[in-house]
């Protein structure tokens, strides 16, 4: 098992035994606001038991994140992205001693008043699960967890490079849309999709990364047909990004949000689109041809394998600790590749080389930013099927949403990617993998990233302790205009989703 402390109250707690322990020692290391919490304590480490180091590991572009950069600044605090602490001991203090692996909280969540120690246990038993040893981000765990599939292979290489490069221009990223005469309403339901990564991984094919291949005209035109559109069965068994020349008639505005936004203009023109977007073809959009294709016809067993490992671990065990662990392999599809990463080394460089000094808020002694180079790329990178998955999430949405509006007469007054915003005073059907996740009461629209109600707030880049903040601000705003004026205040519902 593997040696696990929390950091509970300022003391760090073995969550086995229970006792109070040294967390600088071989295992792993949990807490919240670690960054402060060592380097408050980084002179008595420093000297204790011979040397140690700290690594702050920073990808390409990383630097020292604080959460609280816009608040006052009692509030701030810092952690390092990733991290490990190394003890060196032995003859000569030459020989490693101790590797700790740091979980900071703050990547895995953003709710510190969880139960630290039972978030903890869950994460290792996570680990311990699949036999992978414990690593410092949640995208390094998720990506050990796919590699240890019994169908991921060792010989298994990335996609073409350049073919990625293309592929990630044209990512399908999440459908937004609003309806066009909605303003602000009642009786709305939050329709979403359950663990909607793992469920599509899990029901489509996805292309093999050797598998993926430019297929088709080399050079861009509109009278360049490689498939016509009759003959677009040829592209049954296979899957990825097309370059088609689409003819797209004027969408009336009420139904606009029902189509995905490279059909929001008229006329005949040359679109990237993925392979699932075929289905949401009918009268208004049409395909004329195919040009080229960046495609893969061999299925990637290895990602069905997780996905089902995926859903398993959350109906087993649905702690909220693991949804960004799990989800992390799918972001790795699409990881870049950087010719160098840099690391942030707090005590000795080792044999690390092209060393810069630096200085940390709160710690006296100097820091060096080392740059290693000649990063590989991971054999897990096939951003083509990365869009897959994100292209089969926004058609997946647009066809619930056209069921409801066309079929049951029912408003879909905003598409928010993987979830569907329906004014009804009665529950719906919902088709398998759906659920009705809260009833948001009234409604405001604003961007179409955005949901404004009087029962949930979600704004990008806000997380969710702010939005909590903002809410019981607003919950005291109405109260208080109760009290003064009684008959013109709504006092919201007391859940916040």
């Amino acid at each position: 098992m593997i040696p696990l402390a929390c950091l509970v109250s300022g003391v760090w707690i073995d969550v086995d035994t229970g006792e109070e322990v040294d967390p600088i020692r071989e295992g792993v290391i949990y807490g919240y606001e670690l960054y402060g919490y060592i380097a408050s304590r980084w002179p008595t480490l420093r000297a204790h038991e011979g040397r140690r180091r700290i690594t702050f590991e920073l990808g390409n572009g990383w630097k020292l994140w604080t959460p609280g950069r816009r608040e006052s600044e009692s509030k701030l605090h810092l952690y390092f992205y990733g991290g490990s602490i190394k003890g060196y001991g032995g003859k000569g203090g030459h020989r490693p001693a101790i590797k700790c692996t740091v979980w900071n909280g703050e990547l895995f969540t953003n709710n510190p008043n969880e139960d630290t120690v039972k978030a903890a246990k869950r994460l290792r038993k996570l680990c311990e699960d699949k036999g992978i040893k414990p690593t410092a981000t949640p995208g390094g765990m998720g990506k050990a967890i796919i590699k240890v599939m019994s169908e991921w292979r060792k010989d298994r290489y990335f996609a073409p490079p350049w073919v990625s490069e293309i592929a990630r221009e044209h990512l399908p990223g999440n459908h937004y849309a609003i309806r066009e005469d909605f303003r602000k309403s009642k009786d709305i339901l939050l329709i979403d999709a359950q663990a909607s990564h793992h469920n599509i991984a899990n029901s489509i094919p996805l292309p093999h990364p050797q598998s993926v291949r430019r297929r088709g005209a080399r050079t861009p035109g509109k009278n360049r047909q490689w498939i016509l559109a009759k003959d677009i069965g040829l592209l049954k068994h296979q899957w990825g990004l097309l370059h088609a020349l689409v003819e797209v008639d004027t969408i009336p505005r009420e139904h606009i949000h029902l189509y995905p936004k490279w059909a929001w203009e008229p006329g005949i023109r040359l679109e990237w689109i993925w392979t699932p977007e075929l289905r949401l073809l009918d009268r208004r959009v049409r395909l004329v041809s195919v040009q080229s294709a960046l495609t893969g016809g061999v299925v990637d067993t290895a990602l069905w394998e997780y996905a089902d490992f995926a859903l398993d671990q959350i109906r087993t065990d649905p702690h909220p600790i693991i949804k960004p662990v799990l989800h992390s392999a799918y972001g790795g599809l699409a990881v870049r590749k950087y010719n160098e990463l840099r690391k942030i080394i707090l005590g000795d460089t080792g044999k690390h080389k092209h060393v810069r000094e630096i200085r940390l808020p709160w710690i006296d002694d100097i820091a060096h930013e080392v740059t290693v180079k000649g990063v590989k790329i991971s054999p897990l990178q096939n951003v083509v099927a990365y869009g897959v998955i994100g292209a089969e999430q926004t058609v997946r949405s647009l066809e619930l949403a056209r069921k409801y509006e066309w079929e049951y007469k029912l408003h879909v007054v905003q598409v928010y990617a993987d979830a569907l915003l329906v004014r009804t005073k009665q529950v719906p059907f919902t088709p398998p993998g759906w659920e009705v996740k809260a009833d948001l009461g009234e409604v405001t629209a604003a961007m179409p990233n955005q949901i404004i109600s009087t029962r949930l707030l979600r704004i990008p880049g806000m997380h969710g302790g702010r939005r909590r903040a903002v809410y019981l601000e607003k919950v005291k705003s109405l109260h208080d205009q109760l009290i003064e004026h009684p008959s013109s205040a709504a006092i919201p519902a007391s859940d916040v989703v």
